[in-house]
Parts: C-alpha cells; sequence; structure tokens
C-alpha cells in the first residue's frame, strides 16, 4: 500500500514537470538528465553558453554522469564551462525537452534547474565560450524552450 501510494505521488510529480519540444514520427528518444544553471549577477547580466554549432546561447550546465547528484554535476559543469567554484545553488524547477543534439541523437533532456551564486572572482577561460548578455539578449538568442521557461518564471514575474 505505502509503495501503491508512492508511485501516485511520483506519477503525480511528473505529470507536472513541463515539458518542451516536439517528438519527431519515427525517432527513438532517450532520456538525458542534465543540471542546468541561472547565473544572475549584481549588474542584471545572465551567465550563459555560446553554440557556435548552433549561433545562440544555452545556460550553464550539462549531462549528469553516473553516479552524480544534480548538485555535483552542475558544479562540474560550470567548474570545466565558465572555471568558477559554485558559491551556492538554489534548486528551481524540473523542465523537460525534446531535441536532436548534433553528436548524440535524439534526446529528451531531462533538466534540474539551479540559481546559482558563484564565488567571486574573475571568469577563466573554460572548454566552452561563455559570455554574460542582458536578459532580452539572451531571449532573443535561446536554443532551448526550457531554458526561456526559466527565465521568464524566475526571473521576470
Amino acid at each position: 500500500e505505502c509503495l501503491t501510494m508512492r508511485l501516485r505521488l511520483l506519477k503525480r510529480h511528473q505529470n507536472m514537470i513541463k515539458q518542451f519540444g516536439e517528438k519527431k514520427e519515427g525517432l527513438e528518444y532517450k532520456d538525458r538528465p542534465g543540471a542546468y544553471a541561472l547565473i544572475l549577477r549584481e549588474d542584471g547580466m545572465i551567465g550563459c553558453v555560446e553554440s557556435e554549432k548552433r549561433d545562440g546561447f544555452i545556460l550553464p550546465g550539462g549531462g549528469i554522469d553516473e553516479g552524480e547528484t544534480p548538485e555535483v554535476a552542475l558544479a562540474r559543469e560550470v567548474m570545466e564551462e565558465m572555471v568558477r567554484e559554485v558559491e551556492s545553488m538554489e534548486f528551481l524547477a524540473h523542465a523537460n525537452e525534446y531535441v536532436i543534439h548534433p553528436e548524440k541523437g535524439p534526446l529528451n533532456r531531462t533538466g534540474h534547474y539551479y540559481k546559482v551564486t558563484l564565488v567571486p572572482g574573475v571568469d577563466g577561460v573554460g572548454d566552452r565560450v561563455t559570455r554574460w548578455v542582458n536578459i532580452d539578449e539572451f531571449l532573443a538568442k535561446s536554443i532551448h524552450k526550457a531554458n526561456d521557461w526559466i527565465i521568464h518564471n524566475f526571473l521576470l514575474k
């Protein structure tokens, strides 16, 4: 009985997670758990990663590796991309998005989104091109609808 109740609650929680993108007919999508950072500087600029392949912006973060928690994965990804340490993170929401990744194929990005504060310091040069942009600039060139939803719901409300 307890297990049945837990499964019902889990199902209800999954139904509350926002799903973006559309499944394309005939493709098999693999779930790809990820953790992503909403980083807002005091001057109102958002930390983002520039996608050279797709000419747009994404929030810092990425895939959760085997054995990692979303928080550990996000701290690792921020260090890799921005060469900055995470001082604190606060969970915001889950949001999923169907995408066709250029190397990994059809994915359902199952995202854990966090508001992140960085340890004070200067950005380093990581394995990706990172920038600080204003909210309008980010939204104009945003690649993922789930990222837009996070910004609209947690910065613009």
